[in-house]
This record gives C-alpha cells, structure tokens and sequence, in this order.
C-alpha cells in the first residue's frame, strides 16, 4: 500500500576510538567502540483489510545499536628470507528496539505499540507465517516461535484441553506459555536472533623468498538460523520427500528420539527444534603465490602465478548445507532463515597477474 509521507531513517552515531603501535611496529592494535540510535525506523505496518493491503511501509520508532571491534595485526617472524604475518579481528554488535510509536486500542485511545509481527517474503511457508517480532527492549527481527519441550510419551499428564488430540505420544509436547490449555498463536516465544555474539576473522601469511601462503579463516558465534528445510524433511508431515533424520521418528517401540511421529495433520509451525545453532568457522580463502623473475613476461614491471581456493573448509553444529546464508538477503528485520539457500560453492582459481 502506498505511503506518500515516508522519509529517510535518521542515524546518530558516536565513536571512540585506540590505535597502538608496540614492539617497534611488530604489534598493531586497533580498538573502536560505537553507540549509534536509528530513528524513523521504516517497518511494516497492518493495516486494515478494506484498504485492499495487509500492510503498508511506515516510519515509526526507534533502535539503538551498540558494539566494539578489535583488531591485532602481528609480526610473528622475520627471519631472513622466512616471515610471519598474522591479522586477528573480532567484533560485537548488540541492537535492541527503544521504541515503535503508538496506536490506537478499541476504545479509541492512544497507547504505546510493544511489538510488531513480521512475515518473510516467503509468505505463509510456516502457519502463522509471521515468524519474526519486533519487540520493544529486543533485538530487532527476533525469532519467533512455539517452544518444545520435547515428546509426549504414554502416561504422560496432560492438561491441555482434549488431551486426545492436544496430548497424542510421539506429537511435539509444545509449551503453553499463557496457560490456557489451548496450544495457539498467543504461546510464541523469542526463540533467538540471527545476528552473532561475536563474529572476525583471522589471516596468516607465510613467505619464503618468492613463494607466499596466504590463509584467511571467517568465524560467527552465537547466531541462530532457521532451518526451514527440515520444516519439509524432518517433522513427520509426509508430504513432500522426506529426510533420512524420519528414520529415527517416534514410534511405539521407538520412544528414545526427539523426531515425532508420522502425522500428516500436524501443523507446520516454527518449532524450536527447528532453530539451530549457526556458529561456524570457515578456511574462507587460501593462496598459493609465487613471485616470477623480473623481465620473464616482456614489459611487466612485476608478475605473479598464484592459486586461490574458496570454501575449502567449514565446522559447524548446524545441518543445513551453509550456516553463513540467509534468503532474505541483507534486511535486518530477517536474520538466520534459510529457505533452501544455496550454499557457498568451493571454488579453484589458477591465474598469472602482471604490472605493466
């Protein structure tokens, strides 16, 4: 739905900052820390069916950010014709919502709005399909979810209400958050939030003469990802190929599992069983190098054959193929989704470079 009245987001940013320099340049340390607020925040907003749209753009409220980044650059050795490098850099960045202007209750009144639901572009994947919250003193896009608190078994108590379909052994024992006996939307928790604790990096260098080695490692922890792949292949709703994870599911004689039981009614939600860990590090890049002669290529003032691997390496508790992807691209409010992403290809290059 149109908005003629939209304006930029507005920021105000404060930094400080250190720069060291120790052991005649050997050590290099750089620090800055940050604390910014973002005003006029551009959000999606429900608006009334008889408009024709579900929501219009607005600007409304306000996020605060704040967070630190250092850096270490080293000379490890330096020894003859042998040298080290390395440079080590890790930040954190924490936001949270201060606030998202007001609206009106049913009686007419101006009173604060707390909180926002979100729904991805990719529609209703999950039922409901607002799967992110904007919440006032949370992070924002925050995960938004039911909360297992594992399997229902035989003998189990129950007291939701019609225990025998709320209640069925081998279905998700999901948490009811309000306490009142009815499992529904109003028992969604934050079940976590897609950007890191703490996320750097790290690069070596090693050269010898002419010949050079050049490694560079990535690392994220503290992430959350929704996997919404195992949404299909992993929760016992039979309608579409299924993972080999449904050969663990529960059965009757099976109970020792955290799969559920086949069901082909069972709602397709966003469970918390399927939001993972996204922690990795990854050998984000290597580089063979070699320095040619001077004067072998006529007219080059300096060349180089080298050889350049991609994606060569990866641990993570995550399992999904790639736990650095997100398919809502870079919008802040969608953090950690992953809707069959694909996922980061190892790549080979071999290649001369040459200075004329």
């Amino acid at each position: 739905m149109p908005n003629p009245d939209l304006r930029w987001e507005k920021k105000s940013e404060f930094n400080v900052g250190l720069d060291a320099s120790l052991l005649a340049n050997r050590v290099i340390l750089t620090v800055d820390a940050y604390r910014a607020r973002t005003t006029d925040l551009l959000l999606s907003v429900t608006v009334p069916s008889t408009t024709g749209f579900s929501s219009q753009l607005r600007n409304i409220g306000s996020v605060r950010n704040a967070g630190v980044e250092v850096s270490v650059s080293t000379v490890n050795v330096s020894r003859g014709a042998f040298s080290w490098q390395s440079s080590f850099n890790i930040g954190h960045n924490r936001n949270w919502v201060v606030d998202l202007g007001t609206a009106l209750d049913a009686s007419g009144n101006r009173v604060p709005v707390t909180q926002l639901a979100l729904t991805p572009r990719t529609g209703n994947f999950f039922g409901p399909g607002d799967v992110y919250v904007v919440r006032v003193g949370q992070p924002l896009g925050s995960i938004y979810g039911y909360k297992v608190l594992g399997l229902w078994q035989a003998g189990d108590a129950c007291s939701l209400v019609n225990p025998a379909v709320n209640c069925v052994p081998g279905d998700y024992k999901i948490q009811d958050t309000n306490g009142d006996g009815v499992i529904d939307a109003n028992d969604r928790v934050i079940l976590g939030h897609g950007d890191p604790d703490f996320y750097g990096g790290l690069s070596n260098r090693l050269s010898h003469g002419r010949l050079s080695l050049d490694l560079f490692f990535s690392f994220s922890y503290g992430n959350k990802i929704i996997n919404a792949g195992a949404a299909y292949g992993c929760l016992g709703i039979m309608q579409a190929n299924e993972r080999t994870c449904l050969l663990d599911r529960w059965t009757p004689t099976h109970t020792n599992t955290d799969i559920p039981r086949a069901n082909n009614a069972r709602p397709r939600r966003l469970y918390s069983t399927l939001v993972e860990d996204g922690s990795y590090v990854r050998l984000k890049t290597l580089t063979l190098s070699y320095e040619l002669p001077a004067g072998l290529i006529r007219g080059a003032q300096s060349a180089r054959l080298f050889m350049t691997g991609q994606n060569l390496w990866i641990s993570t508790k995550y399992s999904g193929f790639d736990p650095d992807v997100n398919s809502m691209g870079g919008d802040a409010r969608f953090g950690g989704i992953d809707i069959g992403a694909y996922p980061q290809s190892r790549v080979w290059n071999l290649g001369v470079s040459a200075t004329f």
